[in-house]
């Protein structure tokens, strides 16, 4: 018999993404060791900085894994079998994604011969965003079958609904900084060490300061995941906005005042997309929903 403490409708969505980020960094720590960096201080900080890029990953697929668990759950209620659907969904989340590697990879290599590597390696960040969502849309359905459908309307307390709503801002938002990195650095110069490193460091801040905004300023309905991924995918969208007119200012600008200007408005842009889809929200629901 599944612990009364399953039927809480956090407990699933936080046991899936603890399982995932558990197994996950026992992946990746296997494959440090099998593939160890070269020794010195290069390679210690090459080693950190290799930690810091799984954490900005695993937070997109920890986040998208909370926004589905939780709309599901909004839906059927928490899973009767919450055990069972949590085992099911991990098993099929990682599973599933092995497989869409494996099926990518082999993809690639039949049009290496036509498609320059290149080119086809320009398209493996929008695919890795695109297995992020299809394996855990497909996973989580399966999953919560399984488990059953729970008592209905769920209700979120406040503090569930900061917690989550951290959590998805945090995740998504550095995930998909760190994706928008990669697939720059496939067109431009970004592959330089010392700029990749700089730019994972400015995902991870950007995130922990999104997650923070909605820790402070969480929804007032459902599990307050929904309104964080907006937010969360807006943040990017201000930030390339705000740095258009840069390129057109840079030449008149010093280096020290365009560095002070670019850094106000990478940790700007958060606070503004959070403010915004808060007050966007609170003018739908102006009423706290318990």
């Amino acid at each position: 018999m599944d612990h009364p403490a399953s039927r809480s409708p956090v407990w699933f969505p936080l046991a899936l993404g603890a399982c995932v980020l558990v197994l996950t960094a026992a992946f990746f720590l296997v494959a440090q060791i099998e593939h160890p960096l070269p020794e010195g201080a290069d390679g210690a900080a090459s080693q950190v900085y290799a930690w810091l890029e799984w954490l900005c990953g695993i937070g997109l697929l920890i986040g998208v894994n909370l926004v589905l668990a939780s709309a599901i759950i909004a839906r059927r209620g928490p899973p009767q079998r919450a055990w069972a659907a949590l085992l099911v969904a991990v098993a099929l989340v990682f599973g599933l994604g092995y497989l869409w590697s494996i099926a990518v990879m082999q993809s690639m290599q039949a049009l290496s011969d036509s498609v320059s590597t290149v080119t086809l390696y320009r398209w493996v960040p929008p695919l890795n965003a695109v297995k992020v969502v299809v394996t855990s849309s497909i996973g989580l359905a399966i999953a919560f079958v399984v488990g059953g459908r729970g008592p209905t309307p769920v209700v979120w307390s406040g503090g569930q609904r900061r917690l989550i709503g951290a959590l998805v801002a945090f995740g998504v938002c550095a995930g998909v900084l760190l994706l928008l990195q990669h697939s720059l650095s496939r067109f431009t110069a970004l592959d330089d060490n010392a700029q990749r490193h700089g730019m994972t460091l400015a995902a991870l801040g950007i995130g922990f300061l999104h997650g923070l905004c909605w820790a402070l300023l969480p929804a007032r309905r459902g599990a307050g995941a929904m309104p964080a991924l907006i937010s969360a995918l807006l943040t990017p969208l201000l930030i390339v906005l705000s740095t258009l007119p840069l390129l057109l200012l840079g030449d008149k600008l010093g280096l020290a005042e365009l560095l002070v200007i670019v850094l106000l408005l990478l940790f700007a842009a958060p606070v503004l997309a959070s403010l915004l889809v808060v007050w966007l929200h609170r003018r739908r629901y102006p009423a706290a929903q318990a």
